[in-house]
Order: C-alpha cells, then structure tokens, then sequence
C-alpha cells in the first residue's frame, strides 16, 4: 500500500507539473491570440538495450558493490509536438529505464589473521545486498524554434526542462531500503534538417543537460541521427541510430553510488500527422 500512494504520487506530480506548463503556455498564448496546434505524436522502438553499470560504496567506505550481472530495459519512447506559432514547436518526449543489477556486497576483513571478503549489507537494515534495481522515467518538455536559411531549415535550437522520476531499491537478506527524488533539470539542445529526395530527408538532433545539487549530480547527453519519409498524407516513417549517455552520481543517500548507462541503437520511429 506505501509503494502504492507513493507512486501514486510520483505521478501527481507528473501531472501537475505537465498542467501547470500548458496552463501557463496556453494563457501566455491566448493573451498574444495564438493558439497550440498538436502536429504529431511519434512512437520509437529501439533494437539494443542500454548498457548499464553501478559503483557503490558503503558510506564509511567499507563496503564495496561487485556489479556482476547488470541488465537494464528501454525499448520505447514516445513523443508529442505541437505548433506554438510559425516560430515554435513545443515537444513533450516520454522514456523509461528500469535496470536490475545482480551482485555482491562485501567487506575485506581479518579474523585472527586470516582475511577474506565476506557479505554484507549496503545500507543500514539490509544485512547482505545482492541485488540494486532502478526505474527512470524522463518527460522532457522542450520548446524548438523553427529557423530558415534560403527557404531550407537547417538549424532548430532549443532549450526546456527534463523532469526525472527515479526510484532505487536496495534488496537482499534483511530488510529492503528505497529511495525516491522527482527534480526537473534545464535543457539544451539542436535539431537540424536536410531534404534529400521527394518527402524524404535527413535530420540529426542532440540534447544535453548537467546538473548538481548538494552531494548529487546528473549528465545526460542523447543525440540521434535518421531518415524520414513520408507514407500518404498522414504517417511518416523514421530510421536511425540513437545514442545516449547517462550518468547519475549520488553520495548523500544511503550509500555512495553512482550509475552510469549508455545505449548505442539502431531505432524505429512511427509518426502520426495531423492537419498535414
């Protein structure tokens, strides 16, 4: 019943914060007489799994985390783009990574003179940690504006907020220790275009954030490289590579940690369109 509520309210937050950002745009846009146009809504699949790995330490230092069968899951992501006006598109990007690490924690330690690693739990209350889990849900919400050169799009800056929900659970012999943060970190990124043949054309994106407060620090960078065609009058189909960079560093929790995932695929993205 707590992990219920206290998903339930992870995702009271994620509305709120998405209500309150439309609210706000569509009374900053009524008041100037424009109005929000939804454009498309796209579906990517991605082929590879991320590849992720975890450092952790118990906060004394004692204890040491052996990362041996890490596996992590984020296959699919799904975007939203509406027309502000003829100089903006906002975005909003959904992603989820949920990753399971299976290993050990142990303590080097010498017992009238012999001395072996023995097992040990991470954090206080859990007696023996052989297993970190993880979920990362990500809405990015990005504002792109739309910029011509001789009647061709070639550069689309923007910038925007990355709302990050994470959920870590330690988990073994004892009792099991969580811990939660829901924080919305500042982006920046570009998108470029290139037509190359009837409705067919390439383009390339990347988006970039860091961030640090207190003893806890983020980096993510996603970059992506595809071509689009057009099928009829109301799909678009896109193929491409995709590679992302994700670290996350924490040393005020229950344990010193720090996780790092990358992810190179290849990727499948269905779109949507609508008044095309």
């Amino acid at each position: 019943m707590c992990n219920f509520l206290k998903k339930m309210k992870r995702v009271s937050v994620h509305v709120y914060l998405l209500t309150s950002l439309i609210l706000s745009a569509d009374a900053f846009l009524a008041s100037n007489a424009l109005a929000i146009d939804l454009k498309r809504l796209t579906k990517r699949y991605s082929v590879n799994d991320p590849s992720p790995t975890i450092t952790a330490k118990s906060l004394d230092q004692t204890a040491k985390w052996y990362d041996d069968y890490p596996t992590a899951k984020s296959q699919r992501e799904w975007e939203l783009e509406f027309a502000i006006n003829s100089q903006y598109d906002l975005k909003l990007r959904q992603t989820e990574i949920a990753g399971v690490h299976n290993g050990e924690t142990t303590k080097y330690t010498c017992i009238v003179g012999l001395c072996s690693n023995i097992g040990i739990g991470l954090v206080s209350g859990n007696t023996a940690t052989d297993t970190i889990s993880y979920n990362i849900e990500t809405l990015q919400i990005i504002v792109q504006k739309q910029d011509q050169f001789f009647g061709q799009t070639l550069i689309k800056p923007r910038v925007g907020l990355n709302v990050l929900d994470i959920a870590l659970k330690y988990s073994g012999a004892g009792k099991p220790k969580s811990e939660g943060i829901i924080m919305p970190i500042p982006i920046v990124g570009m998108y470029s275009e290139l037509p190359l043949r009837g409705d067919t054309k390439l383009y390339f994106e990347s988006n970039f954030f860091a961030f640090k407060t207190g003893k806890t620090s983020y980096k993510h960078t996603d970059t992506s490289l595809g071509v689009t065609t057009t099928i009829g009058e109301a799909f678009e189909l896109t193929i491409g590579f995709k590679n992302l960079i994700y670290r996350i560093s924490n040393s005020g929790g229950s344990a010193n940690i720090q996780l790092d995932i990358k992810q190179n695929t290849p990727f499948l993205g269905i779109t949507l369109m609508f008044n095309p």
